[in-house]
């Protein structure tokens, strides 16, 4: 069911008490945190203008084109009762007539005062949480399986939106904003969810949206090339993922050291103090020295773990990355404190939306939809696809307009692995289509076929009744999406109708 989040009930907290025991860290400015400003309740608090509710402590936080702090008194029309900023934003948020609470960085300590506001959910709940580069929504996916078959009522924010008792909300956020969490996890606690699984992204811990949470289980899966916009280099994303896995963010981590950053994150948790019981586990799907290990063929995996622990299953999609993500979310489970064979069990009926998602029908190629929209994943794909068929691999795929332009001949490189390569547009954005598909282009060498067909539906329909039953079709990059964007519009759009449309016309 879609459903749109409701607040949290919450015992009114003094604004006196969210700047004391919240933001004192910070350098306030006495005069907007007067005495007599201080006594006012807030009952709860957002970034956004038009979401107000009485009561809210509005945040102005500086955007791209406009001061958050502008929109202060269309906030206090709403019923916000207090605003905070920043310096830049002081002017405009004391015309709202509120009181104002001035701080050098408030984003900072949005997640700390949400948490204050709602009630520390975050400790009422089992709170895991899984970042990487690749596979973070299947090892979410995989994990609240577990977690349900266990007996648990179990909550997920992630890509996918925010899904729980039988509610689902669309987000636009891997990890939602600090405040919108808190939230999230306050209503999950008051709907009988005991137990929450999040994706974190590189960006979201940068941001601070992470901040004022402990989990009791961080996994991570991999670090391959993207979000280079936002981090610059790979060395500085390294270092935003590494923090989710410092003492004071998570009790237990749960590392893939199947790559170089795995290895050295691991390296660098076991020289940190594990203090007060704090463990790391490591997982490897390709021999690498780890306490959880598992090897597959085919479909068929075998898994090893700590206390002798060994079980055969049956893999949830196929391919190497999958094995290494089912590890993952197997280890983490287990550190939960599940049963290994039951958690296994549920994990191999997991299906993901858009996560190796099999398009199937009589006489026709195999067609597989994929999230990948890294080089790393991109290459991953092509390999699993030569363990399913005998023919060729097509592939279409474009990159994302806005985003890390430096990965995009990279992706085309991974592609050169294929056969066939039709490269198309994926979400444009605001950059020229055209110049985005050359960029991908410029980087696919060798004896692959290339065709560049701008309509993302016309080059889906085109790969697909332009194979055989001996084919492979891998459309990548958008997986469980249902809009492209193009400009500032979202047009309605999702690769699996469009192939299941064309696989019909195939047949008639």
């Amino acid at each position: 069911m879609e459903a749109r989040l409701r607040r949290p009930h919450v015992v009114p907290v003094a604004l006196r008490d969210v700047v004391a025991s919240v933001l004192g860290s910070q350098s306030v400015d006495g005069h907007d945190v007067a005495e007599s400003d201080q006594n006012c309740f807030i009952t709860g608090i957002t970034q956004s203008s038009s979401e107000v509710v009485p009561g809210d402590l509005f945040v102005g936080l500086p955007g791209q084109r406009v001061h958050g702090a502008s929109f202060a008194t269309s906030a206090a029309a709403l019923g916000a009762v207090a605003v905070l900023t920043d310096g830049d934003g002081r002017a405009e948020a004391e015309k709202s007539g509120l009181p104002v609470v001035v701080v050098p960085n408030p984003r900072s300590g949005l997640g700390p005062a949400a948490a204050l506001i709602y009630d520390n959910p975050g400790e009422r709940i089992d709170l895991a949480g899984v970042t990487g580069t690749n596979g973070k929504t299947t090892v979410t996916a995989m994990l609240v399986a577990a977690l349900t078959a266990a007996g648990q009522p179990t909550g997920a924010i992630g890509t996918l939106g925010v899904t729980f008792g039988g509610s689902h909300i669309s987000g636009v956020r891997t990890t939602p904003e600090a405040p919108d969490i808190q939230a999230i996890l306050a209503v999950m606690f008051e709907e009988g969810i005991r137990s929450a699984v999040m994706e974190v992204s590189s960006i979201a811990v940068s941001e601070h949206r992470i901040d004022g949470l402990v989990f009791d289980v961080m996994g991570f899966t991999n670090l391959t090339q993207d979000h280079l916009d936002y981090h610059h280099n790979m060395e500085s994303y390294f270092a935003a993922k590494a923090r989710m896995f410092e003492p004071d963010r998570s009790r237990c981590t749960v590392i893939c050291v199947d790559d170089e950053w795995g290895q050295r994150l691991a390296s660098q948790v076991a020289r940190a103090p594990l203090t007060d019981g704090r463990k790391i586990v490591t997982v490897s799907a390709n021999g690498s020295s780890a306490d959880w290990q598992i090897t597959h063929q085919g479909m068929a995996a075998h898994i090893t773990g700590p206390d002798e622990i060994a079980i055969e299953m049956r893999l949830p999609m196929p391919g190497a990355v999958n094995a290494a993500n089912t590890a993952v979310a197997l280890a983490m489970a287990v550190a939960m404190g599940l049963a290994p064979g039951p958690a296994a069990e549920a994990i191999g009926q997991v299906r993901v939306p858009g996560r190796c998602e099999i398009i199937d029908a009589p006489h026709s190629p195999l067609v597989i939809v994929d999230y990948a929209h890294t080089p790393d994943a991109i290459s991953r794909m092509v390999q699993l696809a030569r363990e399913a068929v005998t023919g060729r691999v097509v592939l279409v795929l474009g990159a994302g307009g806005d985003r890390d332009q430096s990965k995009r001949p990279l992706m085309g490189a991974a592609a050169s692995m294929g056969d066939h390569v039709v490269v198309t547009d994926d979400n444009p954005r605001n950059e020229d289509p055209a110049a985005i598909r050359a960029a991908v282009i410029a980087g696919i060498t060798g004896s692959v076929v290339v065709e560049n067909i701008a309509d993302r539906a016309v080059a889906i329909r085109h790969a697909i009744t332009s194979s055989s039953e001996r084919d492979v079709v891998l459309i990548l990059g958008k997986g469980h999406e249902s809009g492209q964007h193009i400009g500032d519009q979202s047009m309605p759009f999702d690769d699996r109708v469009v192939a299941r449309a064309a696989l019909t016309e195939e047949r008639m």
